[in-house]
């Protein structure tokens, strides 16, 4: 009975472990916000690392766009659900951020174009000071890797009225004149359709 309840113990310990070295390897950070913001993309080890790409929908990351979905009308909000790509490769509270949430990062935190780790992107800081870097590395258009529109980070959001996903578009200019540095960006919510492949930044409450 002794040998199988220290079988049982250590077995436990050997889940537990497994469990917070996944768990561990993104933080959540307090911008001051209604959510908790990861310090890294879904799939990324570093803050500067563009991460995985994916279609909306696929927390695999690996369907194409025709598999996705095969009625546009059974579309709805994936934030919690079996769909939700943070809630799926990270587990614990993390999630999606809802289209709200995404408008709330950008209105309410100081936007400042930086490098990172000869990474392009922004650091975001909320108005208690604590920051987050978001690389604006690119995104894929069907099966085309692309810098020239930006990075995408989806939302688990579906705009009915547009009948697209809501995402947070982020790009930098890199100028060429090396005393200007990376002076000109962009940051705001729109709408995509799913052939696009775009970064996951997850939330926890």
């Amino acid at each position: 009975m002794r040998t199988n309840r220290i079988e049982k113990v250590i077995v436990l310990c050997l889940c537990l472990l497994s469990f917070n070295s996944v768990m561990g390897q993104t933080k959540a950070i307090d911008l001051g916000l209604s959510v908790k913001w990861a310090d890294c993309n879904v799939g990324a080890e570093n803050p500067w690392d563009a991460g995985r790409y994916f279609l909306w929908g696929d927390p695999s990351g690996e369907k194409n766009a025709t598999e996705i979905f095969s009625d546009v009308n059974e579309i709805g909000d994936i934030v919690g659900t079996s769909k939700d790509i943070a809630k799926a490769n990270l587990g614990g509270n993390w999630r999606m951020p809802t289209s709200d949430e995404l408008k709330e990062l950008e209105a309410n935190c100081t936007w400042e174009i930086e490098r990172r780790n000869d990474v392009p992107g922004f650091r975001v800081t909320g108005k208690n000071g604590a920051s987050i870097f978001i690389p604006a590395i690119g995104g894929y258009d069907r099966e085309i890797f692309r810098t020239d529109q930006g990075a995408g980070l989806w939302s688990g959001s579906f705009n009915q009225r547009w009948r697209k996903i809501d995402f947070m578009l982020v790009w930098v200019q890199e100028l060429n004149d090396a005393d200007e540095g990376l002076r000109k960006g962009k940051v705001n919510v729109r709408q995509a359709t799913m052939r696009y492949k775009f970064n996951v930044r997850a939330v926890c409450e």
